[in-house]
């Protein structure tokens, strides 16, 4: 079913054409539409990179050792569209030789007091516990690797054998005063154990914002203004807990959290946390 009432998504039209598109400088290449063209896959320009990390514009699940997506969240033989734009990250374990047991990419950044480090992610495994496998996000001082910010970690434990998560997870993290520094983000899928049975971490829409807004800031770029109305302004009376919408319905935005109480409809309660934060945060 459509979500969009056609006369709000006319009006929404006449507006996007006076919205331009903002660049966000950290981390680089944070929105994954750069790649470089190798042989084997597309590698994310900026980032360095070890084993199975490819941009892609769509995935669908190939284990080739055995494993099953059999309890994913999301149909895989439909797979995963980007979060945003045009492209997003793939890292899969045991796809790729001599190291399969795990994939990383990472780059050096810098922390301020204050920043707040958002985007989506997405973890599927083909492999059940005890082989416990998992995706994480994390900063690794640079001074002392020994150090080191855990932000995302996801596991087979969390999606249950076979399982993902429910399509893309938004996050958010915010550092304190004595986060601050240089460091390595690095961002991996690792198998537990052993070599076989595919797990797979998508990630999307990452900024890291210098001063971000604490709510309503739907399309993640550090600020909350027509650009997150007019999506929300799109979904408006749509029930993102329909799994129709969420999923399968392409006019809708629900994936991206135009939902922004979390009860199902966007409606006028949305819309009031949206005008709480309005123009809350800058962009670099």
């Amino acid at each position: 079913m459509n979500c969009k009432c056609a006369h709000f998504w006319g009006a929404i039209s006449l507006l996007s054409v006076f919205l331009t598109t903002q660049v966000i400088s950290a981390p680089y290449n944070g929105r994954f539409e750069l790649f470089d063209t190798n042989p084997d896959f597309n590698t994310p320009t900026g980032w360095q990179h070890e084993n199975y990390t490819a941009v892609v514009h769509h995935f669908v699940p190939n284990p080739v050792s055995g494993g099953s997506p059999s309890q994913w969240q999301i149909d895989p033989e439909i797979g995963l569209y980007p979060y945003e734009g045009n492209y997003f990250l793939t890292l899969s374990t045991g796809n790729f030789s001599p190291e399969p047991q795990y994939a990383k990419i990472w780059q050096q950044i810098t922390i301020n007091p204050g920043n707040k480090l958002t985007g989506a992610y997405f973890f599927g495994t083909c492999d059940y516990l005890r082989f416990d496998d998992y995706g994480e996000i994390k900063l690794i001082l640079i001074e002392d690797p020994n150090l080191s910010i855990p932000v995302i970690h996801i596991s087979v434990a969390d999606v249950n054998n076979y399982g993902s998560t429910k399509g893309w997870k938004r996050f958010e993290y915010t550092f304190d005063a004595n986060q601050a520094g240089t460091y390595d983000l690095t961002i991996s899928v690792t198998d537990f154990c052993d070599i076989i049975y595919e797990s797979y971490f998508a990630i999307d829409g990452l900024v890291l914002c210098e001063d971000a807004s604490d709510g309503g800031d739907i399309n993640l770029d550090c600020t909350t203004d027509f650009h997150d109305f007019a999506l929300l302004a799109a979904d408006w009376l749509c029930n993102c807990n329909d799994p129709n919408n969420y999923y399968s319905d392409p006019n809708a935005n629900c994936r991206l959290g135009t939902d922004l109480t979390g009860d199902g409809p966007v409606d006028t309660k949305d819309l009031q946390i949206m005008s709480e934060y309005w123009l809350e945060g800058t962009k670099e």
